[in-house]
């Protein structure tokens, strides 16, 4: 999928950043590049048996335990997903997992857990499957687009 082509088709308002490529949130903070959306933080989880998946998004300063999210989730135990996971279910890699990873997501097999201070912010920052380019993307008008997906959307309020 062409994510830039598809977010201009569906009018989409992002500004676009280049820069050298992040594979964490300090890294993305180190750059010297003003982008004025709020910078989130991926995760991509999964349950103890590998059963379920997650892709948390969160405000880069948003904490989380995953001890008391897996009890919200009602499993025993949540982890990092493994690369191969990442590949399969998301059709991602380290580094690059962002909120619009959901559109490339395996049907009925990802949840996205998205917390309310990004879900209600007025544009959020994201890579478009590369992180060497991040979008400053509206909110508003990506937030009809994730709920229409084939995967729940969940809101977490802290």
């Amino acid at each position: 999928m062409d994510i830039i082509q598809f977010l201009t088709e569906q009018h989409v308002s992002y500004q676009r950043y280049d820069h050298a490529a992040v594979f964490t949130v300090h890294q993305a903070n180190q750059l010297d590049v003003k982008i004025s959306g709020l910078a989130t933080k991926n995760l991509f989880l999964r349950d103890g048996k590998g059963k379920r998946h997650w892709l948390w998004v969160g405000a880069d300063d948003d904490p989380l335990d995953l001890a008391t999210l897996a009890l919200r989730l009602e499993v025993k135990r949540l982890s990092l997903a493994s690369n191969d996971r990442l590949a399969a279910f998301l059709k991602s890699a380290p580094g690059r997992v962002s909120l619009l990873d959901m559109f490339n997501a395996q049907p009925h097999q990802v949840t996205l857990l998205v917390t309310s201070s990004v879900w209600n912010c007025k544009s959020a920052q994201c890579h478009p499957f590369d992180n060497a380019v991040t979008l400053d993307i509206n909110m508003a008008q990506l937030k009809p687009l994730l709920q229409r997906l084939d995967n729940e959307v969940v809101i977490l309020n802290e």
